[in-house]
């Protein structure tokens, strides 16, 4: 899906693992949210554009982005355990992808 999918407040909160893919790359970004209409609405109104994958999404543009949720409504104790394990079957770690830490919830040392 684009981030213009994302429109519905009450459709959109909850915790999930999502992706988001350069479709002109194929570079990928694995991340967590605890309210992923939220977390969107950061990307879309620019809050991101420091990280990583902000600065990609302001070079290739928003709409050359797609945006995949992989685990859906998953206990917040949890979201940590399962974007590892996506970060990890995706190995979408710079400079292959746009995940600096290879520790999930973690921006030790960024």
């Amino acid at each position: 899906m684009k981030i213009f999918d994302i429109d519905n407040k009450e459709k959109f909160n909850f915790s999930c693992i999502y992706l988001w893919t350069n479709l002109i790359n194929n570079k990928k970004y694995v991340g967590q949210a605890q309210n992923f209409y939220g977390r969107m609405q950061d990307y879309f109104s620019g809050q991101e554009n420091d990280r990583v994958i902000g600065k990609a999404i302001l070079k290739y543009g928003i709409e050359n982005f797609e945006i995949t949720i992989l685990e859906k409504e998953i206990a917040l104790d949890s979201l940590n355990e399962c974007e590892q394990y996506w970060m990890d079957y995706y190995q979408c770690f710079v400079p292959n992808g746009y995940n600096v830490c290879h520790i999930a919830g973690n921006t030790l040392g960024y």
